[in-house]
């Protein structure tokens, strides 16, 4: 028979104690198992309700908002007592703004299984975490070691995934773990990528951040605002800022990017052109973001559809 816990959680704000309206919680059975999630009403309150309580597991309350600290907390899924959970803000979070590159990392969804997302290295068996620093300190060097903060990660419980989801493959990683990299001179106010790896530690996915040797040309960015005059005194750079995407036509959208093979950042600026057809083209120039130089244009096209 199916049972339910009922507790409840209100979130608030750490320095008003006010409420915190629509935050999104997960509850976690036994650390890797999601069994609940929602959003928390406009007044902070979020309903629990866990479908078949295993009396010998624990549960975890898990928030993951970028804007605050992480939120991971052992409940008591059995009581009907009400839980206050403070939020408190990163200080790492920075609002965005069309002067900043911002970018975050995206996760694959997996049906029937939601893993943990982690905001802290620590949590990370520990010869995992020793491989991954080890792996950072080797790839960056000294300079850029220090713009770069781990923002948040998945561990996949590959055996449970195996059981819920028929498009398992061996080849998935068991640890998704994203960086990003902040150079507010240069304009950049998160420009985020991922290392994967598996359980033993074994790096499957490099990040996408070029390896830094001392006192190479990739030690030094040429900032958002350089490279966007650059491209404004081409004739290729236009800026309109209109509400559906239909209408945009010729509204540069700026990219940041990482070519292995050269082993360098890019600047990459699209401009789109929507037709009368549900038709699109664009066009994206390219450029060395250590030194500014022009690479290549690329060119595409497609359809669109309108709701």
């Amino acid at each position: 028979m199916a049972v339910y816990g009922q507790p409840t959680i209100k979130f608030i704000y750490a320095d008003t104690n006010k409420p915190a309206p629509h935050f999104f919680g997960e509850v976690f059975e036994n650390v890797h198992s999601q069994v609940f999630f929602w959003n928390a009403d406009r007044n902070g309150y979020l309903k629990i309700k866990v479908l078949k309580i295993n009396p010998e597991a624990s549960y975890h309350l898990s928030s993951n908002n970028i804007k605050y600290k992480p939120v991971w907390k052992k409940i008591d899924i059995n009581s009907n007592d009400t839980l206050t959970v403070s939020v408190e803000k990163n200080e790492f979070y920075i609002a965005r703004s069309k002067d900043l590159y911002f970018s975050l990392c995206s996760y694959p969804f997996m049906a029937s299984h939601d893993p943990r997302e982690i905001r802290n290295l620590d949590d990370l068996p520990d010869s995992i975490f020793l491989k991954v620093s080890d792996y950072i300190k080797k790839r960056l060097g000294p300079k850029l070691r220090e713009d770069f903060k781990f923002i948040n990660g998945q561990i996949v419980n590959l055996n449970r995934l195996k059981k819920v989801n028929h498009r398992w493959q061996s080849s998935f990683s068991e640890y998704k773990l994203c960086f990003a990299y902040r150079n507010l001179k240069a304009g950049i106010n998160m420009y985020a990528s991922k290392i994967e790896l598996d359980s033993s530690g074994n790096v499957l996915k490099d990040l996408e951040f070029p390896i830094v040797k001392p006192n190479t040309i990739q030690e030094k960015i040429i900032s958002l605002n350089d490279i966007k005059k650059k491209v404004i005194n081409e004739g290729f750079y236009n800026s309109i800022d209109r509400t559906f995407y239909k209408n945009r036509n010729n509204n540069t959208e700026i990219e940041m990017g990482f070519d292995p093979e050269l082993n360098i950042l890019l600047w990459k600026f699209k401009n789109l052109t929507y037709h009368p057809n549900n038709t699109f083209s664009d066009e994206e120039r390219v450029y060395n973001a250590h030194n500014g130089n022009y690479i290549t244009t690329n060119y595409g096209k497609g359809k669109w559809i309108d709701n």
